[in-house]
């Protein structure tokens, strides 16, 4: 009879741990892996609408330079204003295969400042001047904490000469 479990030897306990780990984790059939497709997706159509390159372009720049801070991006980003910039949503009537562009997962609802107890899964958008950084944090449920928070620069723009 081969050597129980207890008698292995620990370098060898713990692969066949991580091994049994591995295998259940990935016979798991829940919609974590497709949740964390859609957050990253939503990350990246926000990275992408933060762009110097989209922002030079949005109405945004119409804005006082006093008033271009990361946090003013906010207010104005889920203002009637900023709204009528963003991207579409998949699914939505706006959505059609010839559309270009990147499109928000319907599966995502993205929100400013604080979660939204009515919304559900959502991306809460903040801005922080301090550090010149886009604040985004991933909320699956609004009932409990953010789960991962991420954070990115936010371009500055010099005024006009």
């Amino acid at each position: 009879m081969g050597p129980s479990f207890v008698n292995m030897d620990p370098m060898a306990r713990t692969g066949l741990l991580l091994t049994l780990f591995i295998v259940v984790g990935a016979c798991r059939s829940d919609s974590t892996p497709s949740l964390e497709r859609d957050y990253v997706r939503a990350l990246r159509v926000m990275k992408r609408v933060t762009s110097p390159r989209q922002l030079r372009r949005s109405g945004f720049m119409g804005r006082p330079v006093e008033q271009r801070s990361p946090s003013h991006w906010v207010q104005w980003y889920f203002s009637p204003l900023g709204a009528g910039e963003w991207p579409i949503v998949e699914g939505s009537i706006e959505d059609a295969p010839d559309v270009p562009g990147p499109k928000l997962p319907a599966t995502v609802a993205l929100v400013a400042a604080e979660a939204q107890a009515e919304q559900g899964r959502q991306l809460v958008l903040r801005g922080d001047d301090a550090t010149w950084e886009l604040i985004a944090e991933v909320v699956p449920d609004p009932s409990v904490p953010a789960i991962e928070t991420v954070r990115w620069p936010f371009p500055r723009f010099s005024p006009p000469m």
